[in-house]
């Protein structure tokens, strides 16, 4: 996983109850990492948006 890669990923919170998620981004691929970090500790989302800037 990703998300094993650093200790970092142990500050991420869990948002398991989340169901919609908007995420403004820069075009860097720690961003991307950290979303798919977020996306698996969300287990009932229904809705992502990325806006990239």
């Amino acid at each position: 996983h990703l998300c094993e890669a650093s200790d970092l990923w142990d500050m991420l919170p869990e948002f398991p109850n989340l169901k919609k998620l908007i995420v403004v981004s820069g075009r860097h691929e720690l961003h991307f990492i950290v979303i798919a970090c977020l996306l698996q500790s969300s287990p009932v989302l229904e809705s992502l948006e990325i806006q990239i800037e």
